[in-house]
C-alpha cells in the first residue's frame, strides 16, 4: 500500500489530496485500487471522496449536498446500490442499521465488487467499513477506527 499527500483544486477550492493506492496481483493481472480524499486547505474539511479500480471511478461522494458535480451529487450512497441494512462491529464500535451498498464493475475481464457500510451517526461521509473484491478474492478492507461521535 502506498500513501501520499498532494495538492489540487476541486470546484475552485484549493485542496490537500490524501491518496491511498493498493496493487493486487490476481490471475497474473495487476489491479490498482486508489482512494482520494479531497480536504479544503482553509478551513481544513472534507470536500470529496473518490474510489477507483484500475483508473475507473467506481464511487464518489461530494460532502456538499448542493454540489453540481457528477457523480456524488447528493452526498449520499446511491439508493440503487443499497442491498441491506446490517449491524456491524469495527474498532470504532458497533453500528446498528448500517446501509450496506454494493457496486460491481468488470475491468479487463475481471469482476470487481465494492461493498460499503455507512451510518448516519458517522461524520463527513458516514463510511464505517468497505471491502473490495476481485472475483471472490478479498483485495482490500477499510474500517473506521475512531470518530468524534
Amino acid at each position: 500500500m502506498k500513501e501520499s499527500v498532494d495538492e489540487g483544486v476541486y470546484n475552485g477550492i484549493n485542496c490537500w489530496l490524501l491518496i491511498t493506492e493498493t496493487d493486487t496481483l490476481y490471475d497474473s493481472e495487476l489491479t490498482t485500487s486508489k482512494s482520494i480524499l479531497y480536504l479544503s486547505k482553509s478551513p481544513v474539511q472534507g470536500i470529496r471522496m473518490e474510489t477507483y479500480m484500475n483508473d475507473i471511478l467506481i464511487y464518489a461522494y461530494d460532502f456538499n449536498e448542493t454540489s453540481t458535480t457528477d457523480p456524488g451529487t447528493t452526498g449520499e450512497i446511491d439508493p440503487n446500490t443499497v442491498i441491506s441494512s446490517e449491524t456491524i462491529t469495527v474498532a470504532a464500535g458497533t453500528f446498528r442499521d448500517c446501509m450496506k451498498a454494493k457496486t460491481t464493475n468488470t475491468v479487463s475481464g475481471n469482476t470487481m465488487t465494492l461493498y460499503m457500510w455507512a451510518h448516519a451517526s458517522v461524520p463527513v461521509w458516514g463510511l464505517v467499513k468497505s471491502e473490495s473484491y476481485i472475483g471472490e478474492e478479498l483485495t482490500s478492507t477499510t474500517e473506521l477506527t475512531a470518530y468524534g461521535g
